[in-house]
């Protein structure tokens, strides 16, 4: 759950490790040089250089590489090192990464042969990373390792990475753009649109909107629906809100619930009051027409009526809409269950007769909630 609350005063760290839940068509062998063509502008992705030349490389500051040594002796699995492993904790919390000290041995790493290396280097930059965000040289040779790279487990968080890119200062814009848009690994894209806007609010807002809209991956879709959250420039959270609302409709019924959700629950600059009315409007035509498949969406309905700018009408309309929800069996069951929980949670023990209809419904989760409520598990909020 998202917590209600704005970004400000945040920690450069925390914002990575949030704007982090997001090759190309050339795709350009690891480690291979790369050469700028005549007529190639600065920031062309494909004049991208490669990064250095691995743990080995003899530039490496060697108290860095004694480090990730250690934590690369770790096992490796599916997840990446292991995650309680000591010698990774230590990694994580050595001082030799902090404000980027580390960050042009890290990028080094990036054109290791060896997946732990570059995995252990791109997290580590996308955490921890500094100097790199505004060294040209540097982001440059980050985009290098991003054209290269084809291990969905290490572009997830090299995505993260090259999008806390400073595309201003290292006139860079155009090539994470290209990344964003083209880049053949489906979680790289996922990773980078969501920090790009965070750290690039106004040079990148319409070209991720753009991408909520119109991307053709749903889960690209998803990734640019949630990056507002976060990412919404000054002044543009109309814009943020319209498009939650309007995106509620889209066919992925995962993408449709994540936008109903965020419009319900944003909390910046009041909340989508605008949008509060349409949005139940639409819940209301889905909840009744058995349309409702999200989790988000029943969600959607107890986040509204904890708003503390909302009605009493928007209120009661949104408990409505939650019954209307839990009594089409066309619904799913995740999301009937949920709404029936917040019928409770609006009502308290007047949602008990409510409640008692679905003690022997179907779908377990209709039931287990039923159950719960019947047993005075579910408390009034």
């Amino acid at each position: 759950m998202r917590n209600q609350v704005g970004t400000k005063g945040w920690t450069a760290r925390s914002r990575r490790v949030l704007a982090g839940t997001i090759a190309l068509a050339l795709a350009i062998p690891l480690g291979a040089s790369v050469f700028v063509g005549c007529g190639k502008k600065k920031g062309d992705a494909e004049a991208a250089p490669s990064p250095g030349g691995g743990l080995d490389d003899p530039k490496n500051d060697a108290a860095v590489v004694t480090a990730a040594k250690a934590a690369l002796a770790c096992d490796w699995g599916t997840s990446g090192l292991k995650y309680d492993c000591p010698a990774l904790k230590t990694w994580r919390e050595s001082p030799l990464l902090k404000d980027g000290k580390a960050d042009t041995t890290l990028i080094a790493m990036l054109g290791d042969a060896k997946d732990p290396v570059r995995w252990l280097a791109a997290e580590a930059l996308a955490n921890q990373g500094k100097t790199y965000e505004k060294d040209a040289a540097l982001a440059n040779q980050v985009i290098g390792a991003s054209q290269a790279e084809k291990q969905p487990l290490i572009a997830g968080p090299l995505g993260r990475a090259t999008g806390n890119i400073d595309a201003k200062a290292t006139n860079l814009g155009e090539a994470m753009k290209t990344l964003a848009k083209t880049h053949a690994v489906v979680d790289y894209r996922k990773a980078i649109i969501g920090s790009m806007l965070f750290a690039n609010r106004e040079l990148f807002y319409d070209f991720v909107v753009d991408l909520a809209r119109n991307d053709k991956n749903d889960d690209v879709r998803r990734a640019a629906l949630s990056a507002p959250w976060t990412g919404t420039p000054p002044g543009r959270s109309p814009d943020s809100c319209k498009l939650w609302l309007d995106q509620v409709d889209d066919p992925k019924p995962d993408n449709g619930g994540e936008a109903a959700y965020l419009c319900a629950f944003y909390p910046n600059d009041g909340g989508c009051k605008a949008q509060w009315d349409p949005l139940l409007t639409k819940l209301e035509t889905r909840a009744k027409g058995g349309k409702v498949q999200a989790s988000q969406m029943s969600s959607a309905l107890k986040y509204l009526w904890q708003q503390k700018g909302a009605s009493n009408a928007q209120k009661d309309r949104a408990v409505a809409i939650a019954k209307a929800l839990v009594e089409n069996p066309a619904n799913g069951g995740s999301p009937r269950g949920n709404a029936l929980r917040f019928v409770a949670e609006a009502e308290g023990d007047k949602a008990k007769p409510f409640a008692k209809r679905f003690e022997g419904d179907k779908e377990f989760f209709v039931k287990s909630s039923a159950k719960d409520i019947l047993d005075g598990k579910v408390k009034k909020l």
